[in-house]
């Protein structure tokens, strides 16, 4: 079977990408008070599509036919206020007094083909975060969908000692409120993240700690691979500590990646965010000790190569 094509109503997704704990939530309340952006969504579709695509689980046209449709339906839903998030504590809600009040004004307009004709005309764009894109960038390559993708990275040190203190290894197999595919290992009769399912004879060998820093200097290596290899989607590389040491410098990156401009509300987000502020050079020394106390000489070593590569040049990503 072939599946069909629709016309496309979302045309200007952004997703703001990185691995778990790389501090891609600073900017999920500053985004969206750019110019003519929507409020941000949280779209696990696309975590759960590249890992089927990846692993050949389903097919690339049934894929994209999908994600098509799903796109489509966010966009018309968010154009009359349909499943906007209004919870204040969450990345996601529309808290900004602009940004509510557009939502609500949606509310009460009427729905129907007059929706699809306002999608077609105007040119806002869709801020989505997202996870462990990257190491999949190919496959997202195949879609007929064009992305652009704000890429956050942070110092690995900082990303192994936060997925560590979070616990995120043992959360992704069995927490019910993570929501990352897993795969299954039929031997040990154990389930394990997917971006290490090939990998399970390693995986179950290693201390929680250890987990932790392979997967994350795994899932860093395969995104630097992926993204220097990329040669369709629009890419906006994005250090964590220099982003909050230095916020408007890359503000303006930001906005003239996305062909946007800062309003009235965005510099009131930054300084909610805490930026800018200083890094803490000294507490980052005591988390290498942390993890060097707690995982194999290799695998602190891999962590400390790829810290050197991030510190000289951002894995001549920049």
């Amino acid at each position: 079977m072939f599946w069909g094509k629709k016309k496309v109503l979302l045309k200007n997704p952004v997703l703001i990408d990185g691995i778990s704990r790389a501090g891609k939530s600073i900017i999920s309340k500053i985004l969206p008070t750019l110019d003519k952006s929507e409020h941000l969504k949280i779209f696990t579709y696309f975590e759960h599509i590249m890992p089927a695509l990846h692993y050949k689980e389903i097919k690339q046209d049934f894929a994209n036919a999908q994600l098509i449709a799903m796109m489509n339906e966010i966009a018309y839903n968010t154009f009359i206020g349909r499943d906007v998030n209004f919870r204040s504590s969450d990345y996601s809600s529309v808290t900004t007094k602009h940004l509510k009040n557009r939502y609500l004004k949606r509310l009460k307009q009427n729905e129907g083909d007059i929706i699809v004709k306002k999608l077609m005309k105007i040119n806002f764009f869709f801020p989505f975060m997202t996870h462990e894109i990257m190491p999949n960038l190919d496959k997202l390559n195949n879609m007929s969908l064009k992305f652009k993708i704000i890429e956050f990275y942070r110092n690995p040190i900082d990303n192994v000692f936060s997925w560590m203190k979070k616990n995120i290894c043992n959360n992704f197999v069995s927490n019910p409120r993570s929501f990352t595919l897993l795969t299954y290992d039929k031997k040990r009769k154990k389930n394990i993240p997917w971006f290490c399912g090939k990998d399970s004879n390693t995986w179950f060998k290693l201390n929680v700690h250890e987990k932790s820093t392979y997967a994350v200097c795994k899932l860093i290596k395969e995104s630097i691979r992926k993204q220097k290899n990329n040669n369709k989607t629009s890419i906006l590389t994005i250090s964590f500590e220099n982003f909050y040491t230095d916020p408007f410098s890359n503000l303006k990156k930001i906005c003239k990646f996305l062909k946007s401009k800062k309003t009235k509300y965005t510099l009131e987000e930054i300084a909610k965010a805490q930026c800018p502020r200083k890094e803490n050079i000294k507490l980052r020394e005591e988390k290498k000790l942390f993890i060097k106390e707690r995982v194999s000489k290799k695998l602190f070593l891999s962590m400390i190569d790829l810290e050197n590569h991030y510190k000289k040049n951002l894995y001549g990503l920049k």
